[in-house]
């Protein structure tokens, strides 16, 4: 629908008819949703957003219709739908019929979505409906029931975030290319200045997210932890260091990043399997 409407108004009505379950979210979902629930809307249902909202708005509808206003048109939420208004709008939203299933999230405003901003309100049918749900319901049931066990919850923790990733980036092709592309930055400077402290905060926060979704990421595309990657980065300069040049041990070592020379021996014979004048030796 784009019939143009002339106000946004702000508003918050929910009767006690509706019943809105909220997920406490943690781990890779955390890092790019503020909050998130699953919702079965009945009664006189209305939210309406006046100022610019910080955060986009995402809505799945499972079943049911709802409305959603901007100040240039209305949308009708069917079922199997998706809508997402990005961050800076302003919006209002009901239930059409008696009752009205969502699942919804609010993403943060962050460089990985700022495409959205530029697609504008997008209104789609969708097919992730089902396993968004599963892995939502899932969550719940690991926060809820399993206190001394966070493993079911971080599981499906990731994969809502998987799933949210597979369905609003620009393609999975080019968000692979444009993430490695990052993370090869990251390692440029890494080996620039190999003896430096690297911590992964400091790293995530040159990519502009979390401690956690930096190490998701890692993990993803390149199969180990951060620290992995430096200890890599740092024994391959170890390793051009003994072939092509004179240097001791020991200033290679100061210049890896090592406080030693034992340290360093014992983590380049463990990244090798030869000790570095056994490696210098052979291939010198």
């Amino acid at each position: 629908m784009s019939s143009k409407i002339n106000t946004i108004q702000r508003k918050c009505l929910v009767p006690t008819s509706c019943i809105e379950r909220f997920l406490p979210l943690t781990g890779a979902i955390a890092d790019i949703a503020g909050t998130s629930g699953i919702s079965n809307i009945r009664g006189n249902y209305q939210i309406g957003y006046l100022d610019p909202m910080p955060l986009h708005m995402v809505i799945f509808t499972k079943s049911g219709t709802g409305l959603l206003q901007t100040p240039t048109h209305n949308y009708l939420l069917e079922a199997d739908s998706v809508i997402i208004v990005p961050a800076g709008g302003s919006c209002m939203f009901n239930n059409e019929t008696e009752t009205w299933q969502i699942l919804w999230f609010y993403l943060y405003d962050t460089p990985q979505w700022e495409h959205l901003i530029d697609d504008g309100v997008r209104h789609q049918p969708t097919e992730l409906l089902p396993q968004i749900e599963v892995a939502m319901e899932g969550y719940l049931t690991g926060v809820q029931t399993l206190q001394k066990d966070k493993r079911v919850a971080a599981i499906f923790s990731d994969l809502m975030a998987c799933y949210l990733e597979q369905a609003f980036c620009p393609s999975q092709e080019q968000h692979i290319d444009e993430a490695k592309l990052k993370l090869e930055k990251i390692w440029h400077k890494v080996s620039e200045r190999p003896s430096h402290k690297w911590s992964k905060t400091e790293m995530a926060k040159s990519l502009y997210v979390s401690p956690s979704t930096f190490d998701r990421l890692v993990k993803k595309y390149y199969g180990i932890t951060p620290w992995q990657k430096v200890i890599q980065i740092r024994m391959e300069l170890a390793a051009m260091l003994l072939t092509k040049t004179d240097y001791s041990i020991q200033v290679i070592a100061d210049r890896t990043g090592y406080a030693n020379e034992f340290i360093f021996s014992t983590a380049f014979k463990k990244h090798s399997s030869l000790s570095p004048k056994f490696y210098r030796q052979k291939f010198k």
